[in-house]
């Protein structure tokens, strides 16, 4: 669990630092208010605990901010203020607990212990997975009354899995989970503790490991065949199919996990389907094309949209069991009205120019024609994730304060990570702290322009090729041309629309991709 403090007192630093380890949390530490601003709304974290006094931004102004720009995460105060006037007025700003100075540290580890839990409805006093137990209030891991002795690392990574049972955590999520802003482990090391917790999980006797690994994505907490700590996700599967839910041939993991819709008819290449997209980590549902209008409508309905399609497309209408051409496009052309769209792969019976063409028309990602072999279906699959904008981190650069309060709200859909920075001056520490996929920078600033910024970047021997988008306002042809040479990928006028501003980061990350 990770923890951001912000707090002048080196002496209050110090002494949580070396407490709040013993208890496995991740600290990082802040010295004045916009310094807290930045960390919190740079990282992801679990807690917060202010001080009141702080320089540059108090401590009500900052938690104002933080439940203003939508952050939800627990606030403790910890403080010298102490009248009931005061801590009426940090709880009305937002707080959820206020803890006076000098307290006891027992305390202290109690309230943060009672915050987390209320955060998180599956943080429960001991978390369970088959006969092994993690007990966060004692720090113990059992396995059938058998005490596990584990480090401060293997403890946090099996923590980490066992409070997010259903979801898929990649290297670098791991990092930003159970390491401070100022350590910077290889991905050798995280495997290296991944490593040894494994095997002491089966020194102690586990018949298989909980960690299961899923190729290109990361790592999650296995699903338990028994079904003890989950529930099955709802499917799509008409009638017809529902026997797949009971044969082992399918299983139902967490919620986090893609969801890939498969529109087809063919049985046996169905079954093949749903056996390599499970190997490869994916929920998967299928729909008949006779069930396609009510499955699909039904899904809408459950929330359970899709993050891919694919479908079989009859553009010779010489097979009985593929999709006909008008329905296909009319499931396209729906799918696309999404935000954002939903990724349709096409599996033809056609390798036409004219088809290609057609089918581009209508918005469908990919186009494979026949044969194809679910390997091949598969990776394409993979290849439609790996161009997602969920997860991708967005640095925006603007000393328009308005701007930068509405900008995540605008791309909240597209599931990026946004990062944003009003002061040019602390750009090169905040960036190297982000190290985002995409920055998109304001053409004029004070103190360092987007251009200048842009400069620095393209002679980085590492970020010469970072995507990096501008946004201004009725620029002459004089600063287009400066702006283009100092390196720009793409340039947006404002008023910003948010789904053009998504759609030209989502074309440049694909570029980059």
């Amino acid at each position: 669990m990770r923890i951001l403090l912000v707090d002048n007192d080196s002496i209050t630093i110090n002494l949580l630092q070396r407490n709040l380890k013993k208890n496995n949390y991740v600290l990082d530490a802040a010295t004045d208010g916009e310094q807290g601003w930045i960390y919190g709304s740079t990282y992801t974290y679990d807690l917060i605990i202010l001080e009141w006094s702080l320089p540059k931004l108090d401590g009500i102004s900052l938690c104002q901010r933080f439940r203003n720009h939508g952050y939800h995460l627990p606030i403790l105060f910890v403080t010298k203020r102490n009248s009931s006037l005061e801590k009426i007025h940090a709880l009305d700003a937002g707080a959820d607990d206020y803890l006076c100075k000098p307290f006891i540290l027992e305390e202290l580890a109690a309230r943060i212990r009672a915050l987390l839990r209320r955060s998180n409805s599956n943080s429960l006093p001991v978390l369970s997975w088959g006969d092994l137990q993690l007990d966060p209030c004692s720090c113990q891991v059992k396995y059938k009354d058998n005490l596990l002795l584990l480090t401060a690392k293997e403890y946090q990574l099996l923590e980490l899995f066992m409070r997010h049972s259903q979801e898929v955590f990649s290297v670098e999520e791991i990092i930003e989970s159970l390491w401070s802003s100022v350590e910077y482990p290889s991905e050798a090391t995280v495997r290296s503790h991944l490593r040894h917790l494994r095997q002491k999980l089966k020194k102690a006797g586990l018949p298989e490991n909980p960690i299961e690994t899923l190729r290109g994505r990361g790592y999650c907490l296995k699903y338990l065949p028994s079904g003890q700590n989950y529930q099955d996700n709802l499917s799509l599967l008409p009638p017809d199919h529902q026997e797949n839910k009971s044969s082992g041939n399918l299983k139902y993991r967490g919620a986090n996990e893609p969801l890939l819709l498969i529109v087809d008819d063919n049985r046996e290449f169905i079954q093949l389907l749903l056996k390599k997209a499970h190997n490869e980590g994916f929920k998967t549902a299928v729909s008949s094309i006779s069930e396609l209008a009510t499955s699909w409508r039904e899904s809408l309905v459950n929330n359970q949209v899709p993050n891919i399609v694919l479908i079989k497309l009859s553009l010779t209408e010489s097979e009985s069991n593929v999709i006909p051409l008008g329905e296909g496009l009319s499931l396209i052309a729906e799918l696309k009205l999404f935000e954002p769209s939903i990724p349709v792969i096409i599996i033809a019976d056609s390798d036409q120019f004219q088809d290609r063409l057609f089918v581009a028309r209508h918005g469908g990602t990919f186009y494979l024609p026949q044969p194809v072999t679910p390997e091949e279906a598969i990776a394409y699959c993979q290849k439609v994730l790996k161009r997602s904008s969920q997860g991708k981190k967005v640095m925006i650069v603007d000393d328009d304060l308005e701007l930068l309060r509405i900008l995540p709200d605008l791309l909240q859909p597209w599931g990026f990570k946004i990062t944003t920075l009003d002061d040019s001056r602390q750009f090169w520490d905040v960036f190297q702290a982000v190290e985002p996929d995409l920055l998109v920078l304001d053409v004029e600033m004070p103190y360092l322009s987007g251009i200048e910024l842009c400069r620095v970047l393209r002679s980085h021997p590492r970020w010469y090729r970072l995507p990096i988008l501008f946004m201004g306002d009725n620029l002459d042809t004089d600063i287009l041309k400066q702006l283009f040479a100092s390196g720009a990928d793409d340039f947006v006028s404002k008023p910003i629309v948010g789904k053009i501003l998504a759609d030209r980061i989502l074309n440049r990350l694909e570029r980059f991709i």
